[in-house]
């Protein structure tokens, strides 16, 4: 928000971010839920995308990392809490900007797997090893192996 008469910023979006972030890493688990989906629904797209800059560089990761950081913490929380809709839902923002980070598959899978979904969690995991093995010609780790044979 600007304040023209003074023509300061009073307000913006990656300040009420970064806020909202700290607040919920000193809440309890229940607190931090809401204040963390408020962070990442602040997250529309990479910081001043269309700049080139060095230092916009360095800061659109940094940025990039804490949203993902956060839509982790909201996965691990929703599912501790039983949601497991909503952890998927977390994990799957998680895939939408890296889809590469097998962390994100590995809480999918779990999740359906605790819905009693498992041809959703065994589709998962196909989609995850064709990615890793199309993409970057490696197999999925020893972690979303086991989670897939032996449950959540």
């Amino acid at each position: 928000m600007y304040d023209l008469d003074e023509r300061t910023i009073t307000e913006y979006d990656v300040a009420e971010f970064e806020r909202l972030l700290r607040e919920a890493s000193i809440v309890a688990a229940g607190d931090a839920v809401p204040l963390l989906r408020r962070a990442v629904d602040l997250y529309r797209a990479p910081f001043l995308s269309e700049t080139s800059a060095e230092w916009c560089e360095l800061e659109r990761d940094r940025l990039e990392q804490l949203y993902l950081m956060a839509l982790t913490r909201l996965a691990d929380l929703h599912d501790a809490l039983g949601q497991h809709h909503e952890s998927i839902a977390a994990a799957e923002r998680v895939l939408q900007t890296d889809p590469y980070r097998e962390d994100a598959y590995a809480r999918i899978i779990r999740a359906h797997l605790r819905l009693g979904n498992n041809a959703a969690a065994a589709h998962h995991y196909a989609q995850c090893a064709r990615l890793l093995r199309d993409d970057l010609g490696v197999d999925p780790g020893p972690e979303i192996v086991t989670l897939l044979r032996k449950g959540p």
